[in-house]
């Protein structure tokens, strides 16, 4: 059990570090006081949502961020026949 609660415990130091490492990238990238200022945005969401967008001044407004991640809503409507929002 020891040998358990240790291992766990060597696991959550290397995640610590992992995620100050992350945060000092955030803060050389320049980005950091953006991202890390909106509601729920933490490090680690804020690191995983740069790697995944990749270099941010590329878009040119909130429209082809959604359209990357996906949340592109938009009402589909086809003559009489109203759709659900997507």
């Amino acid at each position: 059990m020891n040998l358990i609660i240790k291992n766990l415990e060597d696991i959550q130091k290397q995640i610590d570090d992992i995620e100050l490492i992350m945060q000092e990238y955030l803060i050389q990238m320049g980005y950091s006081q953006y991202i890390l200022s909106t509601k729920g945005m933490g490090s680690v969401t804020s690191a995983s949502f740069l790697a995944e967008i990749g270099d941010i001044l590329k878009y040119y407004d909130y429209k082809q961020l959604q359209k990357v991640d996906g949340l592109n809503i938009k009402e589909t409507t086809f003559g009489m026949k109203k759709g659900k929002n997507q």
